[in-house]
């Protein structure tokens, strides 16, 4: 008779399909919460802040060196990166390539920002052409100002 009682108040087990699903439902809950509005605007600021603490860098590594160390080579980089890149897009997107006019737009004035961070970060991790790359980062910025107001004047 004390068997038929217990078996009677004893709660039911769960079944490997019902653990799951609690389970499931838990990690629902933890992913709700670390998307929260707080964790969202944090990953935003940090997001913002990605663009200038490179520049910054960059301008850290430039002012030890002289500029003189890498204006040899930073010309022809930012030759290629200001004009010739935006040219080579220019005619792939305009002539060969079936592209809205818009996107087309957009594709060109992309290409012709200056050179980015990203290789001055390469060039400082493999230790390879750094004062050339981050002269040429700071020489295109520079000469960006012109160029790039010049390729959104012709595209307007």
């Amino acid at each position: 008779m004390a068997e038929d009682y217990r078996a009677v108040d004893s709660p039911p087990a769960l079944s490997k399909r019902e653990l799951l699903e609690a389970l499931r439902g838990s990690r629902d809950e933890v992913v709700a919460l670390v998307r929260s509005l707080p964790a969202e605007r944090f990953a935003t600021l940090l997001a913002a802040a990605a663009g200038p603490c490179a520049l910054f860098a960059i301008g850290l590594f430039v002012s030890e060196l002289s500029i003189r160390a890498g204006a040899a080579a930073s010309w022809q980089t930012t030759l290629l990166k200001l004009v010739l890149h935006p040219l080579l897009m220019a005619a792939l997107v305009f002539w060969l390539l079936p592209v809205d006019a818009l996107w087309a737009k957009i594709a060109v004035v992309c290409a012709s920002l200056p050179l980015g961070a990203t290789a001055f970060v390469l060039a400082q991790r493999y230790k390879l052409l750094e004062a050339e790359t981050s002269t040429g980062a700071v020489v295109s910025t520079a000469a960006s100002l012109f160029t790039v107001s010049l390729v959104m004047a012709l595209l307007a």
